[in-house]
């Protein structure tokens, strides 16, 4: 996001990258508490750790998932992560299925459909 002016005042501006927030997402990480127990919500460098922590142990790999990834999540920007990512975010996040975080392969229609 970022600052331009219209009539003389500030106002938000969001690049258009053609593709809708994933509030499914961002609202199912502002339901989890954060692990401090301070009563936060989880924020997003928590969530990416939380997620780096299950795959590491499930799949005995690094991963590095960041708060930056995280938020082009939330954003829209990126929408379909790697299974092993969907899968960690389910299980942190406390989700049945990848629908249940906004992730869904979106293809444009075919002409003639």
């Amino acid at each position: 996001m970022s600052l331009a002016t219209l009539n003389g005042k500030a106002v938000a501006a969001v690049a258009d990258h053609g593709r809708a927030p994933n509030e499914q997402l961002r609202q199912a990480r502002l339901r989890t508490p954060a692990a401090s127990g301070s009563g936060r919500p989880m924020s997003r460098e928590e969530l990416a750790d939380a997620v780096n922590r299950r795959v590491s142990a499930t799949d005995d790999v690094a991963v590095q998932m960041d708060a930056g990834y995280v938020r082009r999540l939330e954003r829209g920007e990126s929408r379909w992560p790697n299974q092993q990512y969907r899968a960690a975010l389910r299980a942190v996040l406390d989700a049945a299925t990848d629908a249940d975080l906004g992730f869904a392969v979106r293809r444009p229609p075919r002409p003639g459909q």
